[in-house]
């Protein structure tokens, strides 16, 4: 009897031991959503956020069918991460899978996301509430250290409507943050109308962007103006970039650019930085040009534009551009052909309170022309 006994007690240890392991297994789900809405409650405002916890491990948990307000929606997202004691887990790593973002471009405010629903507030943070506004800035940095070491975004795309017409732009992207620095390396590729952008940055969650690089290779401008419901006197194919260079300096860059309209034109390079201080704004410009009825031609400019003391409204501008300095220009039409020789070309243009006035110059020290027939 005493033996039934004790088998008894020792059969129900192990039992109740799978019992509590089943309470465990079967409040983990739970448990991990109350971990995502503790700690992210207020970046996600998880009032507006719906998720399945489809798998909870030792160091991964599995979301599936992840819907953030209207237009914002994932169908998996990895959470990888390290439990250290009795603390809360360290994210390492956040991969998510087939994000879609459903867009609407406004023309008087621009691209709109809307992640949660209408005449909603996004919480803020306990420590910030006693602020009357904290900034974006702040917000960000408050939120830094609980961001994972690294973002995956896989299959991802950005579903663009601007009056009535829609596309799809296919992208991928990852995030490194460096959380003792409060920088975050950005790198993404786009697939806008079947071109590839790519993307490099770099942000830091006080300063904001410091460094930005935007290039593509063979971009097509002929679907772009057909989204954009445009027709265009520039049409074909080029490569570009756009780069932050300093703090306030920006460089748009075009190179091999080939144009079907006018036909046969092509800019083998053109390049403009542009320099944004409080009330004003200085571009210089440089481009070269070629054309089968001319030989190369390079030209260069600048444009200054003064800003009145709110910094939107132009009160004055100014533009220069000037040819290069040349020996000779030829030219080749039909069954004429020519040389220019010493040819410059010189345009000014001011512009203030709503009045233009300006000149243009055209010299040269000789020509010569001649019938090919």
């Amino acid at each position: 009897m005493r033996f039934k006994s004790v088998s008894i007690k020792l059969l129900m240890i192990p039992g109740a031991l799978v019992l509590v392991i089943a309470i465990l297994a079967a409040s983990l789900p739970m448990a991990a959503r109350w971990f995502i809405e503790y700690r992210y409650g207020a970046v996600l405002s998880s009032q507006h956020v719906q998720l399945n916890i489809s798998h909870v491990g030792k160091n991964r948990t599995l979301i599936s069918d992840l819907k953030w307000g209207k237009d914002v929606s994932a169908d998996l997202v990895s959470v990888s991460y390290t439990l250290g004691g009795w603390g809360l887990p360290a994210l390492e790593r956040l991969t998510v899978s087939g994000l879609t973002i459903n867009a609407v471009y406004d023309a008087g405010q621009g691209v709109l996301i809307d992640p949660v629903s209408q005449g909603s507030q996004t919480p803020v943070p306990p420590h910030l509430q006693n602020r009357a506004s904290p900034d974006f800035k702040t917000m960000a940095a408050s939120y830094f250290p609980h961001l994972p070491d690294r973002i995956e975004i896989n299959n991802a795309r950005l579903v663009l409507k601007m009056n009535q017409r829609v596309t799809v732009i296919p992208f991928n992207g990852s995030l490194a943050i460096n959380k003792s620095d409060q920088q975050m390396r950005c790198e993404a590729k786009f697939y806008p109308f079947g071109r590839q952008v790519a993307l490099k940055t770099r942000i830091h969650a006080v300063s904001g962007l410091e460094t930005f690089h935007l290039n593509a290779r063979a971009f097509d401008l002929d679907p772009l103006f057909d989204f954009l419901g445009k027709t265009s006197a520039w049409s074909g194919v080029t490569d570009w970039s756009v780069e932050k260079l300093t703090h306030n300096t920006w460089q748009i860059e075009l190179s091999d650019m080939i144009l079907t309209r006018p036909d046969g034109i092509k800019i083998p390079h053109a390049v403009a930085r542009i320099l944004k201080e409080p009330h004003q704004i200085t571009m210089l410009g440089e481009v070269n040009v070629f054309h089968p009825v001319f030989s190369s031609l390079s030209a260069s400019g600048r444009a200054q534009v003064m800003l009145d003391p709110s910094g939107s409204g132009i009160q004055d501008a100014t533009l220069t551009c000037e040819t290069r300095p040349m020996e000779k220009l030829a030219l080749q039409h039909t069954d004429v052909s020519g040389v220019v020789e010493q040819p410059l070309a010189a345009l000014s243009v001011h512009l203030k309170d709503h009045m233009v006035d300006g000149n243009m110059t055209i010299s040269f020290s000789q020509t010569q022309f001649e019938n090919q027939d």
